[in-house]
């Protein structure tokens, strides 16, 4: 076995292990605990916030002889894991050189984002894998001049928008590292029809598996299909107000995920590349770019970190270019490697270990992120490692035991998926009535909030105990609130009982 190979393999064992140790041991909150209920529930559909793809893949995962929530995370570390395995061989095809590969596939396998991802329940870490490999096999094609390979990224592209449509963003950024003179001229009718081809066929597993898990007539599933990206293409979920302001923030972003050395050492590499393979840059920028607009101007503060998530990638693979000359221009000694992974590597652990507590000891406040209940919000984003994180679990266990039997609680999605993942899939409290997310519904919705919430507490609070499921000001109004009710604070729940 070659050192290219061996290498591959070391990565994969390396990281796999961090992540395994790393994982998740139990369901968390939101978007986590809501994609185990869709695999438990067998939920496949197509359109945004569905990831049908991603709940085949869990369907499969949840075979493992392990609780259903912890074969989902395992599902977020395997195809983490693989995502790394692809980004290695793009940079050895950019450089040549297996260390520098392995440094840079390491550097983005453990900076903040990415490891985070990799250990709880996601669809990032899947979107992650698609595009890894989606970007190698356009390499494999402009290297080899083999369609096979042109075949199977068509194929696997379209297979991915099943589980994130913005990977479609990067098709522009694809085919200009495609365009090659040289490779055009090889394009004829027949090729073009085979991509073609490709490309529709790889939204038949999906469509397949919504057929037969939903019981769909073909011609409702069709009709579901086409209907879920004319709804993508006609919603937006841009605030452009935004974007000059996060454009601004996002080298700092940046250099979180690749502190020190590891961050300058990156745009080197990009500027290297632009002298060395400009249209390889310049396809590597539009990908990029193609990430960072659309997720800089997300409305959803929080959920732009994750959005960011491709940027790094793609980063990482200049980073890889940048070490890649680093290592030329160090003097020759059988100690550099074992002095290029602790110079770049270690740091990035050490800063993600002392960040939490720097920032409550400075005073700084992650106001994006929501107050959790069970949840110090600082060590969950900060501090990529979960094999500790049991705030969820806790949380829905005082909140289980403290809801007086038949009681009503209104929750917004994040503690929502929590509670309703306890009681659909473990089976608990089923004499509760849950609003999961009732309150993200009343927050986006048209009527004022304080308004539509207490319609929706007057509906049941004479027939049954009601709760809310936090008290979270921004959600709950609970200011607005006191003044028409007694709010009565418990472990997990604030009871709502009516004045006088």
């Amino acid at each position: 076995m070659d050192k290219k190979t061996t290498f591959s393999y070391l990565l994969v064992l390396l990281v796999g292990t961090i992540y395994l140790l790393t994982l998740a041991p139990t369901y968390l909150w939101s978007d986590s605990a809501k994609l185990a209920i869709f695999v438990y529930k067998k939920f496949v559909s197509f359109g945004w916030g569905s990831h049908g793809l991603h709940t085949l893949s869990g369907i499969i995962f949840s075979k493992l002889p392990f609780n259903l929530a912890y074969t989902q995370n395992i599902m977020s570390a395997f195809f983490a894991t693989l995502g790394l395995f692809f980004v290695y061989w793009i940079i050895l095809s950019l450089t040549s050189n297996h260390l520098a590969s392995f440094i840079s596939a390491v550097a983005l396998g453990i900076s903040q984002t990415y490891w985070h991802y990799a250990v709880i329940n996601e669809s990032y870490a899947l979107d992650i894998f698609f595009r890894a490999l989606c970007l190698w096999l356009v390499f494999r094609f402009t290297e080899k001049n083999k369609f096979f390979f042109l075949y199977l990224f068509f194929f696997f592209f379209s297979l991915s928008l099943g589980n994130h449509n913005s990977h479609f963003l990067w098709l522009a950024g694809y085919l200009l590292l495609i365009a090659d003179k040289s490779i055009l001229k090889k394009f004829t009718l027949d090729k073009i029809f085979l991509c073609l081809t490709s490309f529709i066929l790889g939204f038949l597993p999906l469509i397949i598996g919504v057929k037969l898990l939903s019981n769909f007539a073909w011609q409702e599933t069709l009709r579901n299909f086409f209907a879920s990206y004319y709804c993508e293409l006609t919603h937006s979920y841009f605030a452009i107000r935004r974007l000059p302001r996060e454009i601004l923030r996002y080298p700092f972003y940046l250099g979180y995920q690749f502190p020190f050395l590891c961050f300058f050492i990156g745009l080197w590499g990009a500027y290297l590349l632009k002298k060395e393979k400009s249209r390889v840059f310049y396809g590597l920028l539009l990908l990029f770019l193609s990430t960072l607009i659309p997720a800089s101007g997300y409305f959803m503060k929080a959920r732009q970190f994750a959005l960011l998530l491709p940027t790094y990638l793609v980063f990482s693979l200049y980073l890889g270019t940048g070490i890649d000359r680093f290592l030329k221009r160090l003097p020759i000694s059988k100690f550099k490697n074992i002095f290029l992974l602790l110079v770049l590597i270690l740091p990035t652990v050490g800063v993600y270990r002392i960040m939490p507590n720097v920032c409550k000891s400075a005073g700084i406040h992650l106001s994006f992120v929501r107050d959790l209940p069970y949840r110090d919000k600082f060590v969950y984003y900060l501090w990529p490692p979960k094999n500790k994180e049991y705030g969820a679990r806790n949380y829905v266990e005082a909140a289980f035991e403290e809801a007086e039997p038949n009681s009503v609680i209104i929750a917004d999605f994040n503690p929502g998926m929590a509670l309703l993942y306890a009681q659909e899939v473990l089976d608990k409290r089923r004499d509760l009535l849950i609003k999961e997310e009732i309150v993200d519904q009343i927050i986006y919705g048209k009527e004022k909030p304080i308004m539509a919430l207490r319609r929706m507490i007057d509906t049941y609070i004479n027939e049954r105990p009601v709760y809310l499921a936090d008290i979270y000001e921004p959600y709950y109004f609970t200011a607005e609130l006191r003044k028409y009710y007694n709010l009565i604070p418990g472990k997990a729940l604030v009871k709502v009982v009516p004045q006088g």
